[in-house]
């Protein structure tokens, strides 16, 4: 089963214990420690790429497909709005020096996960498909791993005595997610019935997925 798909569980699990928890009482009250609030602007713009991503799915689904051409178009314009404001965050002055949580690296790693699970999203989608779509998914998948390589990219040049410091911890944590998006687009390859197009596109994106991972192991890897 494909990382993209073991997602689905999560709402599940999450359903289930709330209703464990009986209301009113202390654990359906207690907050959590470790809550992340992003900047509004990144926040907001990574929900907007979400949404319509989601709509890529849900159109392909109805065979319609230049409804899903659309919220490509919409999600890459998203996905940019989302790298820019992280990008901004990584310079901004916290609001609060006392604060345990810091807003440039939750942004920064907010948006690799989101692009990340663009790249695992998308590269499930190629499954059947021929003709114009292919094109639209590839360009948004190219978008992604564009923009995802671009960020690494610059998470990694910050001094790692200095502004990097930040970023490691919560960068190690995400070393073994790289392993299940080369696993994902691998069996995608792999199992499903694929046009030369989308083919040679996911044959791309297996390249540049086992080199973001490196990437990301040579400068983060051993977890925690």
């Amino acid at each position: 089963m494909r990382a993209r798909r073991l997602s689905l569980l999560v709402p599940l699990t999450i359903v289930l214990g709330l209703l464990l928890v009986a209301p009113g009482s202390a654990m359906a009250q207690e907050e959590p420690d470790d809550e992340v609030v992003l900047p509004s602007r990144v926040s907001n713009a990574i929900k907007r790429a979400e949404l319509s991503l989601d709509k890529v799915s849900q159109s392909l689904a109805g065979g319609e497909i230049p409804k899903a051409v659309v919220s490509l178009n919409s999600f890459r314009l998203s996905l940019v709005d989302a790298d820019k404001a992280a990008r901004r965050q990584m310079t901004a002055a916290p609001a609060d020096e006392e604060a345990e949580t810091t807003p440039g690296p939750d942004s920064v790693i907010a948006v690799l996960g989101l692009e990340q699970t663009a790249v695992t999203t998308i590269a499930d989608l190629f499954n059947r498909r021929t003709g114009v779509i292919v094109n639209s998914l590839a360009s948004g998948l190219v978008a992604a791993m564009s923009n995802r390589d671009s960020l690494l990219t610059s998470v990694i040049k910050l001094d790692p005595e200095g502004a990097g410091a930040d970023y490691a911890d919560g960068m190690a944590d995400t070393v073994e997610t790289y392993d299940d998006e080369v696993a994902n687009i691998t069996e995608a390859l792999a199992d499903d019935q694929l046009s030369p197009a989308g083919r040679s596109a996911l044959t791309a994106a297996l390249a540049r997925s086992k080199a973001a991972r490196s990437k990301v192991t040579t400068a983060f890897g051993g977890g925690e």
